[in-house]
């Protein structure tokens, strides 16, 4: 906890919880940590780790209202796994990391790859996404000119030129380099 390793403290937690002969240490051990951590910081690093069980422990020790968790909880277990994680990501506002649960999901499915494209666009996760679908070529184009546009605006139109270039779309490629002289 000195060195801000909530996630480490919190598994510690955890095992010791599962392996019922300690069951009071463990108790006694979140107890303290709630002490010394915020109650909501320790309820979104016990979130961030996509236990829902040891989000519900965190926070009925903490005493926080089941209202403020109960239900958020309730809607991410009945999600796919994948895309509960980037529901949380999202929460916990940890981007990149949730533009990297999404993209599995998105081969195959236009509406999933759409709620991605707009969170890429709105927190500029550009690179983190080309990386995420690399291997999906479609995917991958649409974020190359995603990017240019967003280089454009900016006024970058060479570094546009080549993103438009790595998406397909040479009739805008060809007019930002045109642009660039």
């Amino acid at each position: 906890v000195k060195n801000e390793s909530f996630e480490d403290a919190l598994q510690v937690i955890w095992e010791l919880k599962k392996s019922k002969s300690a069951d009071k240490e463990a108790d006694d051990a979140l107890k303290y940590l709630l002490y010394l951590i915020d109650i909501n910081l320790l309820y979104n690093v016990a979130l961030g780790l996509y236990d829902y069980q040891l989000v519900m422990y965190v926070a009925q020790k903490s005493q926080k209202d089941p209202k403020e968790y109960v239900p958020f909880l309730q809607q991410l277990s009945k999600l796919d796994q994948a895309y509960a994680k980037f529901k949380i990501d999202c929460f916990l506002k940890r981007f990149p990391r949730a533009v990297q649960h999404i993209a599995p999901l998105c081969e195959n499915d236009e509406k999933m790859l759409e709620e991605c494209m707009e969170l890429v666009k709105k927190h500029s996760l550009f690179e983190a996404a080309m990386k995420a679908f690399s291997d999906d070529l479609y995917a991958y184009k649409k974020i190359c000119n995603i990017f240019g546009d967003h280089l454009r605006i900016k006024g970058k139109l060479s570094e546009a030129s080549l993103m438009y270039e790595r998406g397909g779309d040479y009739q805008q490629a060809l007019s930002s380099a045109r642009n660039t002289l």
